[in-house]
């Protein structure tokens, strides 16, 4: 009772209260030490910040995707590591750059051990690293824009792994433009949970918010919402992929189509003698697009799919050919120009001269009978034009080989044929994370970086890629049976198509 009494006293006093914010000896410290004293510990409680259900499995096939992987968190250092190593971000064999106010107290002994690090990245027997750094020493820098920063960029673009501990939320989007800013051709994506990544999320070139227990500002922040973590694999692995296996054919397929139209009527005036007298209808000329041309369209940007998400789901290698930019390029752009003005050519020829051969020396035909024929055959060529593409450029695991084994009952239908698969899960951590970090992705032709957990991507061969993916899967035509349809692993010599 006297004890309260003056704890109470002193926790009113101005003059007790000044000095306890001061750091100077007061009475209010004085009670709390005299009561604490001879305690006997009762129990102790603890308390666990599970991951997300699949993310060290969704982790695990992004970055075989061809994606660099940083964690940004909040956590402390001990914390963060941990979490990288239950994602398997880290593992007892990989070589770790360490970098904390402890060990390197002043800029000037950071930027030592940097420049070291930067030596033994010749090393050759050194294949597998990783990097962790906290919010005060990142902040040394950031600071050092000179040497320290260009240092800290060249080594963690080599490692495989990257860990950002006790950051704070302006630094993870700082991470995000040093990025950018360091490497125009990375492509970031930031995906968080919290408010603590929404600057993280809009600072990147895609943000993705995680419907969770921490609220919704993230997912109000971002350009997409998902519920869960590992939702994001079939996000860009799928999603992602097949929208821009979809968008390189289309954008190329408007301009040849278009170019061909123009062109065959240009070539048409030097029959005319450049007078400008038109071969086309109006009525034809304006339901071109519209009409006649619209199909190929709709499917190439809506349905088109080269392999289901069973195969793109064992295969992340599929992914590469989009982070490499094989598929829309300068060359393919100018390839998609130079069928058009060839093919324009030749169905001019076609018209003009294989119709006057018809008329068997009764003269040439006249203008209408030439501008239907050769509206005719653009449009065909043009719609012809897409079964080829399907043909051509769809890949061996669209058939599938008839098998024997177990299945589920998930259908994905394919060019060929139906794809049943059976389900190769595997278990990770429950629960839902509370954690104040954030995950970010970006894709590089070089290499890359970003931040929460980053993924860059390293530029490796479409060759590479498909080689894995023929290696493994065997393709035949063989009598279709929805009941049995299974994936085999055999190896196939590699064939010429497009993914």
């Amino acid at each position: 009772h006297q004890w309260t009494k003056r704890y109470k006293a002193a926790c009113a006093s101005l003059d007790q209260i000044d000095k306890r914010k001061n750091g100077h000896p007061n009475d209010i410290d004085a009670c709390m030490v005299e009561m604490e004293q001879d305690l006997v510990l009762l129990g102790a409680t603890a308390i666990e910040d599970k991951l997300q259900d699949n993310v060290p499995r969704a982790i695990a096939r992004l970055m075989e995707a061809g994606m660099k992987v940083w964690v940004l968190t909040g956590d402390k250092q001990e914390t963060a590591i941990n979490i990288a190593y239950a994602c398997q971000l880290m593992d007892n064999d990989m070589m770790q750059y360490v970098f904390n106010l402890d060990e390197y107290p002043d800029l000037a002994s950071l930027r030592a051990s940097l420049a070291l690090c930067v030596a033994d990245l010749d090393q050759v027997e050194i294949t597998r690293r990783s990097l962790v750094i906290d919010g005060d020493a990142l902040e040394m820098v950031m600071a050092d824009t000179d040497d320290a920063c260009a240092m800290f960029l060249k080594v963690a673009m080599e490692c495989a792994s990257v860990v950002c501990c006790r950051v704070s939320p302006s630094q993870k989007a700082e991470v995000v433009g040093l990025v950018r800013a360091n490497n125009v051709k990375a492509r970031t994506l930031a995906i968080g949970d919290g408010a603590n990544d929404v600057a993280m999320i809009q600072r990147a070139h895609v943000g993705v918010g995680i419907c969770g227990m921490e609220g919704m500002q993230a997912v109000n922040s971002s350009d997409y919402a998902i519920g869960q973590f590992y939702f994001l694999e079939k996000l860009l692995l799928h999603h992602g992929r097949l929208n821009y296996v979809r968008m390189s054919k289309l954008v190329g397929y408007m301009f040849y189509k278009n170019i061909m139209m123009a062109l065959a009527q240009y070539f048409y005036l030097y029959t005319t003698g450049s007078s400008g007298q038109k071969a086309y209808s109006e009525i034809a000329f304006q339901a071109y697009n519209l009409a006649f041309t619209s199909m190929p369209i709709v499917v190439l940007g809506v349905f088109d799919y080269d392999v289901p998400w069973a195969v793109g789901q064992r295969f992340p290698a599929l992914y590469k050919p989009g982070i490499t930019g094989e598929l829309f390029n300068t060359m393919v752009f100018f390839k998609w120009i130079a069928a058009s003005i060839f093919e324009s050519a030749v169905i001019f020829i076609v018209t003009v001269y294989g119709y006057n051969q018809l008329e068997q020396g009764l003269g040439s035909g006249d203008l209408q009978q030439y501008g239907i024929l050769l509206f005719a055959l653009v449009v065909f060529v043009c719609n012809f034009k897409k079964y080829v593409l399907g043909q051509l450029e769809s890949p061996p695991c669209r058939d599938v080989e008839t098998g024997t084994r177990p299945v589920d009952d998930t259908f994905h239908e394919g060019a060929g044929g139906y794809l049943r698969h059976s389900h190769h899960s595997t278990s990770s951590s429950q629960s839902v994370s509370r954690r104040n970090s954030g995950f970010a992705f970006s894709s590089d032709p070089q290499s890359s970086m970003a931040e929460g957990i980053m993924i860059t991507s390293t530029k490796d061969s479409r060759a590479s890629a498909m080689k894995t993916a023929e290696g493994r899967i065997r393709v035949t035509r063989l009598e279709q049976r929805s009941s049995d349809y299974a994936l085999t692993r055999e190896a196939k010599q590699p064939s010429g198509y497009f993914i």
